[in-house]
């Protein structure tokens, strides 16, 4: 219950009455699209608590609308603030499989990941990302000799662009990166080699 007290006699409206959180909530919701609307509906919830004197009307729409225009923030603007560095609950992620990319001569075996794989099975990537300074270490296999970029941005939120660093350019078909995500969250990663393309939707974790 939001209580509307007796605070002066120049400004009381009438000691003891109340109006529920849950109409200052309705009221802030229709004061971010209609001003006028709103003052109507104040005004009717003023009628309902405290009657039809003309002065107590008046005083008490004031007041109610400070509530509101409160209320406003606390819904709205304090949420906003709150939510748009941090990762929402739901990320459609790309999925994986399990399984052993093509053997390079100059490499171990590359295990059976999980792997990001492209349409044509000719880009692998594993999988699992932190974000942080401290980075990723990410295996890339691509056509030998082709050149690899990749980008990243985060699509679910505000964030500076992902960072790719290549330690060198290897010659061979596998190539090792650090991939540093500047906020967790989910994240679109593209990566170009040849005439391949992966596009991976994954969750970035803190």
């Amino acid at each position: 219950m939001v209580v509307v007290h007796l605070l002066s006699r120049r400004h009381a409206l009438i000691p003891g009455s109340c109006i529920r959180s849950s109409e200052v909530k309705a009221l802030a919701r229709e004061f971010s699209s209609s001003l006028e609307q709103t003052k109507q509906r104040a005004r009717e919830v003023v009628l309902k608590h405290w009657g039809g004197r003309r002065n107590t009307v008046k005083r008490g729409v004031s007041c109610l609308c400070v509530m509101i225009i409160s209320a406003v923030f606390t819904l709205y603007g304090s949420s906003d603030q709150h939510t748009s560095n941090q990762p929402t609950r739901t990320c459609t992620e790309s999925p994986t499989i399990k399984d052993q990319p093509p053997q390079d001569p100059n490499a171990d075996a590359f295990g059976y990941g999980p792997w990001h794989v492209s349409s044509d099975r000719k880009i692998w990537a594993n999988s699992h990302y932190r974000a942080g300074d401290d980075g990723n270490k990410v295996i890339w296999i691509r056509p030998q000799g082709s050149e690899l970029t990749i980008t990243g941005r985060r699509i679910d939120g505000p964030s500076p662009p992902l960072r790719v660093q290549f330690p060198a350019i290897y010659p061979w078909s596998f190539q090792v990166t650090g991939l540093y995500f500047p906020t967790p969250g989910c994240w679109e990663i593209v990566a170009h080699a040849g005439n391949s393309e992966l596009r991976i939707t994954t969750r970035v974790e803190p």
